[in-house]
């Protein structure tokens, strides 16, 4: 094993040609603009890691196709605004294997209302492949995944995100664990027929051939804080033909929020335990847990303003659920103990404690909209309650992707 100094993107691209399993690349401090790896791999991982942890290297773009046997420490990835005509991730690991990011900066442009950012993180097609330790801040989204096995996401920071902080779909063995997500900002209102679905994280089976099992959602905390009112775990088989298999979402904290603030639907063979949604005085919602068109669910020792069962569930066990009274310091006691009572809940970058997540000091203005024109024309639009004047009312542009009513 070696440890190679680069100072640019051509001699990164010579170092990585070169390398060897377990090898380490330090970047020197500067900017590395769309860096690209493919088709490279390694037994075991190629660290490519700042060679001042004080002074990181900045990297503007990342693509890995092909690749496996990669980790990425202590690096600060920087993105641009998107353009008009489409959503690019800021990494994208596709058809890749053992990739990791640990301890990194992930952010598009500091300090302005997140409108139209980049994605952070895109995962396809790959497998082994973990997020950990790092802060996610002023996306569109913070992570998406899809058609992905045996991933993990823990101890990261997604904050002053617009629409969702974790997107899923078709994966297997799956964990999402003790991750931050606080301060949302999406834009328009969908339970007026149009703007951004929000969410901290967000599964689907829209589009897929395959569902999603073996997952687990447990130890997160969902702050809806100074932001808007984002739904904390959204759960869904819109088709009802890919049911949730084995999955377990336990000892969730949601603080504020929308209706849904664990919503779970078409699983089979589930528990949903210990989790905390908790509503604020100052909303008219009063966010819940709720489980629909399900079978064998172990629906235990939640507390919510309420623990909603369908009629369309089947062999259901409910037990030890309470209801809450909503709260009128914006759950900052509620955070303060949950955050005390486990320690193991460890997130070392971005706001993480109860005040700064509850109360962030903000240095830009929430944007506050008036209610978008209801489209009746056909398009990309359609049924989404948007035409053209709802779309440059929304700051919306071609390729901007908005929720099917039937999503929502």
């Amino acid at each position: 094993m070696s440890s190679v100094i680069v100072n640019s993107v051509a001699s990164l691209n010579s170092a990585l040609s070169s390398a060897q399993a377990g090898d380490t690349i330090e970047l020197a401090p500067g900017t590395y603009s769309a860096v690209a790896i493919k088709g490279l791999n390694f037994a075991s991982a190629v660290t490519l890691t700042s060679q001042d942890p004080t002074h990181e290297a900045v990297l503007t773009g990342l693509s890995v196709y092909g690749a496996s046997g990669l980790a990425f420490n202590n690096l600060e990835f920087s993105f641009p605004l998107g353009n008009d005509t489409s959503v690019p991730h800021g990494i994208f690991v596709n058809w890749s294997k053992d990739v990791h990011f640990t301890s990194d900066s992930i952010h598009g442009v500091l300090d302005i209302l997140p409108t139209n950012e980049m994605t952070g993180i895109g995962i396809a097609n790959s497998s082994d492949i973990s997020v950990q330790n790092s802060e996610l801040q002023f996306l569109r989204t913070g992570l998406t995944m899809g058609s992905d096995s045996n991933v993990l996401i823990s101890g990261n920071n997604f904050h002053d995100i617009r629409i969702d902080g974790i997107e899923g779909a078709a994966i297997q063995n799956g964990t999402v664990t003790n991750n931050d997500f606080s301060n949302f900002h999406h834009i328009g209102n969908v339970g007026q027929g149009a703007g951004d679905h929000s969410d901290a994280i967000q599964f689907w089976t829209t589009g897929q051939k395959v569902g999603s099992a073996n997952l687990t959602v447990s130890n997160n905390v969902i702050v809806q804080g100074q932001g808007r009112d984002m739904q904390g775990i959204f759960i869904q088989d819109s088709r009802h033909h890919l049911p949730y298999t084995n999955l377990q979402v336990s000892g969730n904290l949601v603080v504020g929020g929308n209706w849904n603030g664990i919503m779970v639907d078409d699983a089979h063979g589930a528990t949903i335990s210990g989790n905390t949604v908790q509503g604020l005085s100052t909303q008219p919602q009063n966010p819940w847990v709720l489980l629909q068109n399900s079978n064998g669910v172990s629906v235990t020792n939640n507390s919510a303003s309420a623990v909603n069962l369908s009629k369309n569930d089947h062999n259901v066990s409910s037990s030890g659920n309470t209801v809450n009274p909503k709260v009128t310091d914006q759950g900052l006691a509620l955070l303060t103990d949950w955050l005390a009572s486990h320690p193991g809940h460890l997130v070392p970058m971005g706001p993480n404690t109860a005040q700064q997540m509850v109360f962030p000091a903000l240095t830009f203005a929430e944007i506050a909209l008036p209610p978008p024109p209801v489209g009746t024309g056909s398009g990309p639009w359609h049924g989404a309650g948007l035409d053209a004047a709802g779309i440059q009312l929304l700051g919306l542009h071609a390729g901007d992707f908005i929720m099917p009513p039937a999503e929502l």
